[in-house]
């Protein structure tokens, strides 16, 4: 989070001096329609998909069996996120603005469970007055972590489970990390410039969006518990997480 306030203010030290002159020039005129936005969102769906939930059996080096079973239904994940969009024309005009943009949300900022969708696409937007309509189409990535179970006892007084140099506490969580290819993604937003004015307050809108990121099938990922990483000898079993969707509330800088 510390690094994200970093960006965010260095941006606006690089935007501010943009939009003190009602006459910019033409390179100047170009960095004033980038448009920079951060603020929160609150997520639906990205569990675990399938009612028979992700089943997980280890056995460790002294051959007590530790079984982890993940149940979409009491996932305690939460739904706040973070989002950061960079966007950069390639035409602009009155009306109209076509170009490129860059996106990362960060899903799950109150837990350990937490995805990072990252990528970028095209949009278009459409400006009147104070108010624009903006959507956006893009290919994305999934960096995920993702909780699926404790460590439970595997018989009484037992000190959990031992990796060969250390032994994992019982409570210790098993959790799931993958780096995965998402597919195409899109979103729409509306933007709004209370202070539509030349200087800087001119440049600063608000914009609540609907973000939607499609299903994945994991299949390559690794198992960490309490922090080790755990090889097992079976395969690991896939499974899919659920299309997400997004209501974010972003406040950006940017003609």
């Amino acid at each position: 989070m510390k690094r994200y306030l970093l960006i965010i203010s260095l941006t606006v030290l690089l935007f501010y001096p943009l939009f003190s002159d009602e006459k910019l020039n033409k390179s100047n005129d170009y960095i004033a329609h980038c448009n920079f936005a951060f603020g929160l969102s609150f997520g639906i769906g990205g569990k675990i998909a399938g009612s028979q939930g992700l089943n997980i059996t280890l056995v460790d080096r002294y051959h007590d069996v530790y079984n982890f079973n993940y149940n979409p239904y009491d996932d305690d994940s939460s739904i706040l996120g973070f989002n950061i969009m960079l966007s950069f024309p390639f035409f602009y005009q009155k009306y109209l603005s076509l170009g490129i943009y860059a996106q990362a949300l960060l899903n799950g900022l109150a837990n350990d469970d937490i995805g990072l969708y990252y990528g970028g696409g095209l949009y278009v937007e459409g400006i009147y007055k104070h108010y624009s309509l903006k959507a956006g189409l893009g290919v994305f990535g999934l960096n995920m972590s993702k909780s699926i179970g404790r460590v439970t006892p595997a018989w009484a007084g037992d000190p959990g489970y031992y990796t060969g140099s250390k032994f994992v506490a019982p409570g210790e969580r098993l959790t799931a990390s993958s780096y995965d290819f998402l597919g195409l993604s899109f979103y729409i937003s509306l933007k709004y410039y209370p202070f539509k004015k030349t200087g800087f307050l001119g440049s600063i809108y608000l914009q609540p969006g609907y973000y939607f990121f499609p299903s994945i099938k994991v299949s390559d990922y690794e198992l960490k518990l309490g922090g080790t990483s755990i090889t097992t000898q079976n395969p690991l079993p896939s499974f899919r997480i659920e299309p997400l969707h997004h209501i974010s509330l972003l406040v950006g800088i940017g003609l």
